[in-house]
């Protein structure tokens, strides 16, 4: 996957804390994208408060940011007068995935006919019982490989509350792919089979946009506190 931008952590002395709120993101995507664009899941607005929410809790975390809860703003906005509003549109939340299957097929039948013939020949009831089962058993491999990509876009504006200008707008992205992949044996009969698959793509693509999300506003707050 690519690598993910992270936010600085550590504050700079030489900046001033910057206090922010994370208003809930609309909602422009027309809907999810899962498994396939035959399989459209509609959105609501429970998806634009979750993704603020989470912005929220990855600002908390960044440096010279304090956050305030959106609700507990709105009901005295008036207690913070130089505070910074977060606003955000979900543009993009597709999940697709794509599938590869490779089987392989080995006959014991020819090995199996030789080995019943000359048993018969020698009179070996072992060797002829042996050709029997081989002509009647069969060895295959089946492998599947999976992949899910998931996108996520947001588009985010930095707005001084107080008057209203818009200190900075710009898009994110997140991007993430996750493999999965099943094998599966048989041979005289019996199968065996294994899987294995890696997190959400959705999940790690939402991340991956809230990281370069809080990075963009990060940087944005302090090239206004270094004028």
């Amino acid at each position: 996957p690519k690598r993910q931008r992270m936010p600085m952590k550590v504050p700079d002395p030489s900046l001033p804390n910057f206090m922010v709120t994370v208003e809930p993101f609309q909602t422009a995507a027309q809907d999810i994208r899962s498994g396939g664009a035959d399989s459209p899941q509609p959105l609501d607005d429970r998806l634009g408060i979750g993704v603020a929410t989470q912005l929220l809790s990855t600002l908390s975390r960044v440096g010279n940011i304090s956050v305030i809860d959106h609700e507990t703003y709105r009901s005295n906005p008036d207690r913070w007068p130089n505070i910074y509003l977060i606003k955000g549109v979900i543009t993009e939340y597709a999940e697709t995935n794509e599938a590869a299957e490779q089987k392989k097929d080995f006959s014991l039948g020819p090995i199996g006919q030789i080995a019943n013939t000359v048993g018969n020949a020698v009179g070996s009831r072992v060797l002829s019982l042996a050709g029997v089962v081989a002509v009647q058993a069969g060895v295959s491999s089946e492998q599947t490989a999976g992949q899910r990509k998931g996108s996520v876009g947001l588009d985010i504006q930095v707005i001084g509350a107080g008057n209203g200008q818009i200190l900075s707008s710009f898009p994110c992205q997140g991007t993430f792919v996750t493999q999965s992949a099943t094998k599966a044996n048989t041979a005289l009969g019996f199968g065996m089979s294994s899987s294995a698959y890696q997190s959400s793509a959705i999940g790690q693509a939402q991340r991956a946009a809230l990281n370069d999300a809080a990075t963009q506003i990060s940087s944005a707050l302090r090239m206004r506190g270094r004028r």
